[in-house]
């Protein structure tokens, strides 16, 4: 052949080439639905091995090849996995990454996005209309997110032209507000109860995250060195590797004094989220079937919505309850040597005392979210 052109074989476009004297041929994974002419990733992709048979090129700046997204996704989970070696990345955000990016990869052959020009606002659209009746608002959002990652990385990488549309006005759909469910006085007095005869497991996470709002996992990963018992302070893990200083109430305080410490000085034995997430959502499932019409919609998550709420409601500032539950961005060394206001302290200690005095808090309507 004389130039790279691209021709039909199957139901896809091929790019046919010259190398060193030997045809060579390539799929372009693009279909050609009968058209006569490519679209314009495929003629890109003919520039290219052009640039490649000529003599011409030498001197100039060559135009890159338009990028499959199976090659942009290999090379983001790569560079993420090193990035986790070096602890820039938490395990959690790896093994989101390695678990949907492959069925991304899969879902947006379906959507015929070979390519990563081939996402244009109307193609990322389609497609998330199209996955809008299997996923969840929220899990769109995270769809989004990842698949913004890996276009932007190549963009960034490879210094290409490319628009990314993924998380672009009109394409994520609206998600509506939703009142969340949380825990009520009598929830809590009976909550109370049943934790005395429930797994310590359960136990020791639901009491920690009833009292800090903390996330399940960093209740459950809390050491013996994480409490300081002369100044009554919780050192506690939050997401992307920082760690939040945090008030210790006396009721929890007692809880944590009282605890049998591991050897390995934790309070609890090594546990995986999704064991520990089975067990106490069975812990909830159990108490919606022995009390009809309680703890609808509630689960461990909606400690930590109680927590704000309770704290909006018993009138503190906004800003108290952000920084109780690590909602302020801060750099890593502020994080690490916080100093609790005493204004943090009554305020945390407050919220807990809540709990116990009927003639104090049953004004509080609890049935709405901050």
């Amino acid at each position: 052949i004389a130039m790279a052109c691209a021709v039909k074989i199957g139901r896809m476009w091929h790019i046919q080439w010259a190398d060193r004297g030997r045809t060579r041929r390539i799929t372009t994974k693009v279909y050609h639905d009968g058209k006569a002419r490519p679209p314009r990733q495929v003629e890109d992709l003919i520039t290219h091995y052009r640039n490649l048979e000529s003599d011409l090129y030498h001197g100039l700046e060559r135009p890159g090849a338009p990028v499959r997204v199976d090659d942009a996704v290999r090379a983001y989970l790569a560079d993420l996995e090193n990035r986790h070696k070096l602890g820039a990345v938490t395990a959690r955000t790896i093994g989101n990454a390695r678990h949907r990016l492959p069925m991304l990869q899969v879902m947006l052959a379906d959507q015929r996005i070979s390519f990563l020009h081939d996402a244009t606002y109307v193609a990322c659209q389609r497609a998330m209309v199209c996955w809008k009746d299997s996923y969840a608002p929220s899990t769109l959002e995270h769809f989004a997110h990842l698949l913004s990652a890996v276009w932007n990385f190549q963009k960034k990488t490879h210094k290409l032209k490319l628009d990314c549309h993924w998380h672009g006005k009109g394409v994520l759909p609206k998600v509506a507000k939703v009142e969340r469910a949380i825990l009520s006085n009598e929830d809590w007095q009976i909550l109370k109860a049943e934790l005395e005869k429930a797994h310590p497991l359960v136990r020791f996470c639901v009491t920690v995250s009833h009292y800090t709002g903390a996330r399940l996992m960093a209740a459950a990963n809390l050491t013996e060195a994480d409490f300081n018992v002369q100044t009554h302070e919780l050192t506690l893990a939050e997401s992307k590797g920082k760690r939040l200083v945090h008030p210790c109430c006396q009721q929890l305080a007692k809880l944590l004094l009282d605890w049998p410490v591991q050897p390995d000085h934790r309070y609890l034995p090594p546990v995986t989220q999704g064991q520990l997430s089975a067990r106490i959502s069975a812990f909830f499932s159990v108490l919606r079937r022995r009390y009809p019409g309680g703890f609808v919609g509630i689960s461990h998550h909606s400690l930590r919505r109680t927590y704000i709420t309770r704290a909006n409601q018993l009138g503190l500032p906004k800003q108290w309850s952000m920084d109780l539950v690590g909602h302020v961005r801060e750099q890593t060394h502020d994080i690490y040597r916080q100093i609790i206001p005493e204004t943090l302290r009554v305020a945390d200690q407050r919220i807990a005392d809540s709990w116990e005095d009927h003639t104090q808090n049953h004004h509080l309507n609890l049935g709405q979210n901050p």
